[in-house]
């Protein structure tokens, strides 16, 4: 079986999902909670059948109010089948059907094609996860053999319980190696008594009868327990012979059947019919898709209209377009220019603004005007003391006596008056004009009424002194005034020559930096408008080379903009000359792929014909019904083979002494009859040597020696009945051991070659041999020492637990195909022995489909891509 797809109406997180599985190896990878768990739980349901209200944990119903549920299609046989399974009773409601014969089936005929697997024994078989590898520990041989033989025997459940029962039981009783089982207790006792009475041995003639006759009771019984062994192991095969006898009926009414000498189609021509017309389909849905391929090809291999224009002018614009470069340099060179030149003329028109058209002293002018202007300043300084002594001598003066005119006016006074102001005027400037002006009128006032202030004095020889004092101060007045006016007439020649217009002369010196500087922008702006001017014509002249496509370009009259529209249009057309080559390219390898396709499609063709022509059929129809009823015979084929090989030689020849079952329940009624009989007698004879032991008992209280042979004889009836009954069990565990073993064909040496191989390969060739004992399994390493499984690390008994896995699978899978389920077993692997399991993996694809559950990422790696599916934490 290996199933195809899975279609989830609703359980647990999942809903309206469908997934693809690949029939050979499909890992799904997810993170935890991403639902793996409940995929696997899914499968097996769909499958088995829901479980209870009684494990409601696992029953995985819908929270959403979806359908519960789902559809599976799986192959088997050959056959595809489809397999539907909603929320009803006994384990749902179950659609079956044979797509490939179009058969509607039934829940009873889906449980007929899984058998002997059931949901107990494909989890226990077919499914394993992490917790499981922990069992490595606790298998030993007789576990692999109970696991063998569930599948090959039928009815092998009963007799597997009936032996684990025997074994308990006998168990319970001795063990070879055991002190605490009732038996290996009475051995031990038994030889403590035989010790005792050897040393006081006597004669006692009646105990010795009694012990003679107790010793024919027990060779009685000891027959007796022989005849009912046989008797009971006659009840067994009887038991035996009733559970196959509907096998056994079918296998003979096949026998007899026209069915058995049919000619049946086998599974490879149906294999190499669905290749063939597989191959048709798709070659017919290939070609479809390549001719409607084709045609939108040649629908979108136009070129645009602006691209028809490039071609028309690729010369002029590849020509131009080379000196793009060069022209956005030029431009990117005026801008720099313009931004300096702007900042340049905004100073320079600050400055003229300020100083007008003044212009900077030479390095001689300003150290004569530097001359000048300490000069006249010493001169205005020598003026005002002038000025103020003046001043002093008039106050003097103005007490004393002096003639006046008829008017009474002192003319000295008024001269002196007169002279100042004069000098005032024209020789000095700011503040001084106003100082030596006030002075002048004060002096002139003075003369004009001095005759009205005062009374006229004599001031004799002091007044003579006075106005010495005050003629010498006249005249050096007017020196220093006429020093003044020659400073002020060299002042005045520079202002005029270096245009300093209302620039006070104090501020000149001042000022020269800024004037300066005034000169220096005014060359800087000169030279840089000239050539920004000269870029400004280079440029124009660039942008009017691309005059003719400003129509189909929607060319901007920024020259930035425009460059940048002329490189996205160049652009643009490269990539649609590229496009257009590409899917000239594309349009050429169509046309062939479709040629091919045609051709190919003509000769797939001609070999259906050819092949249904081979097998005397008229068309497909006909094969596959053909086929369909060719399978349904192969089926009975299978079934009744497997049949036949549960069944020995020994076993046909005894059903074949049985007219019909009626007359083998009556066989088996009368051996359990019999050992009914044989059990009765046997009681009475262990009731009469009881009784026998009672009196030696009741002897042996007269003496020690009576006691202990007394003791004796009990206890050796006891140790006897014990090994009577641990020797029957035996004896039925031996039989049914042997029984199970030919009924399942002798597979646990192959399995253990098998689990040789595979753990070997998964430990890099570590280990070499394998051998389960009664207790646990051993290991052989290649230095040939041997281990316990539980002396491994944790890691390697996992792997040997896988590699008995997969042996079991391999061996297996000639009886029944069902998917194994592996979910993130290889956890405690490192990363070699992960990549070893995945090969090993890998080779068992070709007979079984891998499911492969993981939550490791990096698992993703070992298989292709598209053998992964993922699954998320979201509902889905």
């Amino acid at each position: 079986m290996k199933i195809k797809r899975l279609t989830i109406y609703g359980f647990g997180k999942f809903h309206d999902v469908s997934l693809d599985l690949d029939q050979h190896f499909q890992l799904i990878y997810g993170p935890n909670e991403a639902g793996k768990s409940t995929l696997v739980e899914f499968i097996t349901s769909l499958l088995f059948g829901f479980l209870t209200a009684k494990h409601r944990y696992q029953m995985y119903k819908p929270k959403d109010g979806a359908t519960y549920g789902g559809e599976m299609t799986f192959t088997h046989a050959g056959d595809m089948f489809w397999l539907k399974r909603v929320s009803g009773k006994g384990g749902g409601d179950v659609t079956f059907k044979n797509v490939t014969q179009d058969l509607d089936l039934t829940k009873a005929d889906l449980t007929a094609l899984l058998r002997p697997v059931n949901r107990d024994l494909f989890r226990e078989i077919f499914c394993f996860d992490e917790t499981d590898l922990g069992e490595v520990f606790s298998l030993d041989r007789f576990e692999l053999t109970n696991r063998i033989q569930r599948i090959g025997a039928v009815g092998s459940d009963n007799w597997i319980k009936l032996n684990k029962k025997l074994h308990k039981d006998a168990d319970d009783i001795f063990k070879p190696r055991g002190r605490v089982q009732p038996l290996a207790k009475a051995l031990a006792e038994h030889d403590d008594l035989e010790k005792k009475i050897i040393a006081a041995k006597q004669d006692y003639p009646r105990y010795q009868e009694l012990t003679a006759k107790s010793q024919q009771l027990e060779a009685a019984l000891t027959k007796v327990n022989e005849e009912a062994a046989t008797k009971l192991a006659a009840v067994a095969t009887d038991t035996r012979l009733e559970q196959v006898y509907d096998g056994y009926q079918a296998y003979r009414d096949y026998q007899n059947s026209a069915d058995k000498s049919a000619v049946v189609l086998p599974p490879a021509d149906w294999q190499t019919y669905t290749t063939l017309t597989t191959t048709q389909q798709q070659l017919t849905d290939q070609l479809a898709q390549s001719k409607t391929d084709l045609a939108g090809l040649r629908a979108h291999n136009e070129p645009s209209s602006l691209q028809r224009f490039y071609l028309d002018h690729q010369q002029t614009i590849d020509d131009l377009t080379q000196r793009l470069d060069d022209l956005s340099q030029d431009l990117a060179a005026k801008q720099a220019i313009d931004r300096q030149l702007q900042t340049d003329q905004a100073r320079l028109a600050e400055l003229t603004d300020r100083y007008g058209q003044a212009e900077a002293f030479n390095r001689d002018d300003a150290d004569q005007v530097k001359n000048l202007l300490t000069e006249t300043q010493t001169v205005r300084l020598q003026l005002e003391e002038n000025a103020r002594q003046l001043a002093a001598i008039d106050s003097e003066l103005s007490t004393a006596d002096e003639p006046s005119n008829a008017q009474g006016v002192s003319l000295k006074w008024l001269a002196a008056g007169i002279v100042i102001v004069v000098i005032a005027l024209f020789a000095l400037d700011g503040a001084l004009k106003t100082i030596g002006g006030l002075i002048g009128v004060i002096a002139a006032a003075y003369g004009i009424f001095r005759p009205m202030l005062t009374s006229q004095r004599s001031s004799g020889t002091n007044e003579d002194y006075l106005r010495e004092r005050q003629a010498d101060l006249t005249h050096q007045a007017s020196e220093l005034s006429a020093s003044l006016a020659t400073f002020n007439d060299q002042v005045a020649t520079l202002q005029q020559t270096y245009q300093l217009g209302e620039l006070p002369p104090t501020e000149w010196l001042a000022s020269q930096p800024e004037l300066r500087q005034k000169a220096q922008l005014a060359t800087a702006v000169k030279l840089a408008t000239e050539k920004s001017n000269a870029l400004a014509q280079k440029l124009t002249q660039g942008a009017q080379q691309w005059d003719f496509a400003v129509d189909q370009l929607g060319l901007s009259t920024d020259l930035s903009d425009r460059i940048n529209q002329v490189k996205q249009f160049v652009t643009a057309r490269h990539d649609e000359s590229q496009r257009l080559r590409l899917a000239t390219d594309a349009i050429q390898k169509a046309d062939q792929q479709v040629a091919g396709l045609t051709q190919q499609l003509a000769d797939n063709g001609r070999k259906i014909k050819d092949f249904l022509a081979a097998r005397n059929l008229p068309d497909e129809t006909s094969f596959e019904k053909a086929y369909a009823t060719g399978q349904k015979i192969q089926q009975q084929r299978n079934q009744v083979q497997a049949i036949a090989d549960q069944l020995s030689a020994d076993d046909l020849a005894a059903l074949e002494q049985f007219s019909d079952k009626l007359a083998i329940v009556a066989a088996r009624k009368a051996a359990q009859a019999a050992y009914d009989s044989a059990h009765t007698h046997q009681q009475a004879l262990v009731q009469e040597k009881t009784a026998a032991d009672y009196e030696m008992a009741q002897i042996k209280k007269s003496g020690d020696y009576q006691q202990l042979l007394q003791d004796q004889a009990v206890l050796e009836t006891e140790i006897e009945a014990m090994a009577d009954e641990w020797l029957a069990n035996e004896m039925l565990i031996q039989w049914i051991d042997q029984t199970l073993v030919n009924a399942s064909k002798g597979r646990q040496p192959q399995i253990l070659a098998s689990a040789t191989t595979f753990f070997g390969i998964l430990t890099d060739g570590r280990y070499t041999k394998l051998a389960f004992t009664d207790d646990t399994i051993e290991v052989t390493r290649s230095d040939s020492l041997e281990f316990d499984v539980g002396e491994l690390s944790r890691g390697t008994a996992e792997q040997l637990y896988v590699a008995l896995r997969f042996a079991f699978t391999q061996v297996m899978a000639a009886e029944i195909q069902m998917p194994v389920i592996i979910d993130d077993s290889f956890v405690n692997f490192d990363r070699d022995r992960i990549q070893n399991a995945f090969k090993l993996l890998h080779d068992l694809e070709d007979t079984t489909q891998i499911l492969y559950f993981t939550a490791d990422r990096t698992n993703t790696q070992l298989v292709a891509d598209d053998h992964c599916l993922t699954l998320t934490r979201e509902v889905q």
